[in-house]
């Protein structure tokens, strides 16, 4: 506040003081860096604010009212295990929106110097995938699919795991079955098998594509127009990693292609679900 005094300004300063809860950490799931632009954090009775690291700050949450605002220690008792459910979404449209669960309360006795996954002072990751409009490194090898059921139907939502020699990553399709898969850090070139050539050979590598889908989710039919769909399953939002863990008791289908650095190919992507 501000006060005028013999003609002068003199501000105030007022500290509010308060336990956070949690912190967030959000990371781009191809490259694996930090995406510090502005998001939309919704949760029931919650409260986020973005810090100067680009972090997540949990102020407030249900059943937290009096932990929050207690600073003796002899009387400040976490509340019982929760989920908070937090719904994301990017105001650019460049990451998917999502569903994150989030564990409360986080450990607020670790150590600072050796804290854990579980500590208060550590960010949570979450991870956000990237849509059909993302940018794209013009070195890594993208496929640009429309995913779709032996049926010829759109597959909205479904995830798609991506295998090469050992590394997995996870890829979201959007509400119309659209999704970018992006696959960064293979070499570009290696050296041409024939020996009198000096031009190199571009490196092609086999990619396991395993697709899961929510059998729950209405599909949407191949032959509908385009630009008039609409999203036959509205206020849905995906949790990725909890459709992974759930895949069993999910449809899959699988499919093996051929991916190159450097190389952009577009496709659709059938599967034969089980």
């Amino acid at each position: 506040m501000s006060a005028a005094v013999a003609g002068r300004d003199w501000m105030v300063r007022e500290w509010r003081d308060r336990r956070v809860i949690a912190g967030l950490r959000f990371v781009d799931a191809t490259t694996g860096g930090s995406i510090l632009q502005p998001l939309r954090l919704a949760a029931a009775r919650s409260e986020f604010v973005q810090n100067r690291r680009g972090f997540y700050v949990l102020l407030s949450a249900p059943g937290f009212e009096n932990y929050t605002n207690t600073f003796d220690i002899t009387n400040a008792v976490a509340p019982a295990a929760t989920v908070l459910n937090i719904n994301i979404q990017d105001p650019t449209g460049q990451y998917l929106p999502r569903q994150f669960s989030l564990s409360l309360p986080r450990d607020a006795d670790s150590d600072l110097d050796s804290v854990g996954d579980e500590s208060l002072f550590r960010p949570v990751r979450v991870t956000l995938y990237p849509s059909a409009i993302a940018p794209t490194n013009p070195n890594w090898a993208i496929l640009r699919t429309t995913v779709l059921n032996n049926a010829n139907q759109r597959l909205p939502w479904a995830l798609i795991k991506t295998t090469v020699n050992t590394e997995t990553t996870l890829t979201q399709a959007d509400w119309r079955g659209e999704a970018l898969i992006a696959i960064p850090g293979i070499p570009i070139v290696t050296a041409s098998s024939d020996e009198s050539s000096e031009d190199p050979s571009t490196r092609e590598f086999s990619a396991d594509l395993e697709v899961v889908f929510d059998p729950a989710l209405n599909t949407i039919a191949e032959d509908a127009n385009f630009l008039e769909l609409v999203d036959p399953n509205p206020g849905y939002m995906p949790n990725p990693e909890q459709l992974n863990a759930d895949r069993r008791t999910l449809q899959t289908g699988s499919e093996t292609l051929m991916l190159a650095s450097g190389r952009h190919r577009s496709l659709r992507l059938a599967v034969t679900l089980s």
